[in-house]
């Protein structure tokens, strides 16, 4: 019989991090926080360096200014980039850039992040110059949104010495056939008239 001996042998090949977003859309809302996660194999799997970019720049983690807007972290095959205190400059794309012993990975597509804005209203009133009391005509007062992100309106209320006049919309299926106010659309100003 022959005697073979059979040797084992294992192979580790080293590469550099394959990365990819954990998510591909997020919406922040404005002064809240977001988390942005990078997934990465890697051999070795230590990072020797882990870069943020937002829009194409590079996010300075070591800028003293920067330090209560950012942090990151690293958890085993995952780098996550927290971003507090949001404002509308931090809408866009982001993704980071991580290397190893071996060389640098980078994900093939950014992540996207929406912020939504509080909306900035402009009050109009027509007459512009106001009326003389007893005329008993109508005066129509408009608010027309200058900014904010959605600008499809959600709820619009109406206040005259902080009392709660009107709120829109407030109705249900049965009521849209008996009130006009169901049928504003959110994507115009709303108006109310009301005697004067």
């Amino acid at each position: 019989s022959d005697n073979h001996e059979h040797a084992g042998y294992q192979v580790r090949v080293k590469y550099p991090p394959a990365v990819k977003m954990q998510e591909g859309w997020i919406i922040a809302n404005q002064s809240d926080q977001f988390s942005i996660s990078c997934i990465f194999h890697a051999n070795p799997p230590d990072l020797l360096r882990v870069e943020w970019f937002h829009e194409g720049v590079l996010i300075n983690m070591s800028n003293m200014s920067n330090n209560n807007k950012y942090s990151m972290e690293v958890i085993r095959h995952k780098t996550v980039l927290t971003v507090r205190q949001v404002t509308a400059e931090d809408a866009g794309s982001y993704t980071c850039r991580l290397t190893n012993q071996v060389g640098t990975g980078e994900p093939d597509t950014p992540a996207v992040v929406v912020v939504h804005t509080r909306p900035r209203v402009t009050l109009r009133m027509d007459p512009v110059a106001g009326i003389v009391e007893g005329e008993r005509k109508n005066v129509s007062l408009s608010c027309e949104i200058e900014e904010g992100i959605p600008s499809v309106l959600t709820t619009v209320q109406w206040f005259m010495d902080s009392i709660l006049l009107q709120q829109l919309p407030h109705c249900d299926e049965e009521d849209k056939s008996h009130n006009d106010l169901c049928d504003v659309d959110d994507h115009e100003p709303s108006w109310v008239k009301a005697p004067a």
